[in-house]
């Protein structure tokens, strides 16, 4: 059956998505006011048409925000923040579908109306420096950024040594309350590279380290491995003590 779904949904997308590309070509002058193009139809039909648009066959896309190391630092004569330059952000997306992000440059409706679509299955994350994601939201809109639903973060940096720097420190507490402000955040994903990472020291320990600045951002927070190749109770354990970590005594997930 599951074949039978993917094969009609193929040959939908082969039949139907080049005529519903037609729809966001620019209509010529004289033919506007005979066809009244996308935006004629109902809005039923165009939330629809951006959800096959951004579909893909996962639950979620990943999109990884890290700063360009490889660019070279600018010099900088001034010391006005207003006319330095910018950092240089690189993003990676997970899985690597292709998804129609151009829609979003068609007009100012069409990107108000598609883009909370596209978020809503968007994870942003940083994997190495969590200030990028900090640097990310002086890239975006006012209304991109109100309309990010989930995020995650990796405290990895504040695990992987036995004394951490008071400026990694300090990036993981500005970060918590940047992400705590985000007027549509969901939930929050807390990534670890495995379950030993998890499992390692105390739960005092991981309070101490990132954990309690955590009790700023209040929306659901769950649990997910780069790698985990353990049982179903092995999955529990871990929950059980991601659950003591973060201090919550609701439903908390994981993956």
């Amino acid at each position: 059956m599951r074949n039978k779904l993917a094969t009609y949904d193929i040959k939908f997308r082969r039949k139907a998505f080049p005529k519903i590309l037609k729809l966001f070509r620019q209509t010529p002058k004289h033919e506007r006011a005979i066809f009244p193009g996308f935006l004629g139809l109902p809005g039923e039909i165009r939330l629809i048409i951006y959800q096959l648009a951004f579909s893909t066959t996962c639950d979620h896309i990943l999109v990884t925000v890290e700063r360009d190391r490889r660019a070279s630092r600018p010099i900088i004569n001034t010391d006005d923040i207003n006319e330095r330059p910018t950092r240089e952000l690189r993003y990676t997306r997970t899985p690597p579908v292709p998804l129609l992000a151009a829609l979003l440059q068609t007009n100012q409706q069409i990107y108000r109306e598609a883009l909370p679509v596209l978020y809503a299955n968007t994870i942003f994350s940083t994997s190495s420096n969590p200030t990028s994601l900090m640097y990310l939201k002086d890239r975006l809109s006012e209304f991109a950024i109100n309309n990010i639903r989930q995020v995650q973060l990796c405290p990895t940096s504040l695990l992987s040594e036995s004394f951490i720097r008071e400026r990694e420190l300090l990036s993981w507490t500005v970060l918590c309350a940047e992400v705590a402000d985000l007027p549509g955040l969901r939930q929050v994903w807390i990534s670890y590279s495995s379950p030993e990472m998890l499992k390692d020291g105390t739960v005092e320990f991981h309070r101490g380290r990132y954990a309690k600045w955590l009790d700023l951002i209040q929306v659901k927070k769950s649990l997910v491995f780069d790698v985990f190749e353990g049982s179903a109770e092995d999955r529990e354990e871990c929950r059980e003590r991601f659950r003591e970590i973060i201090q919550d005594t609701g439903d908390t997930s994981g993956d």
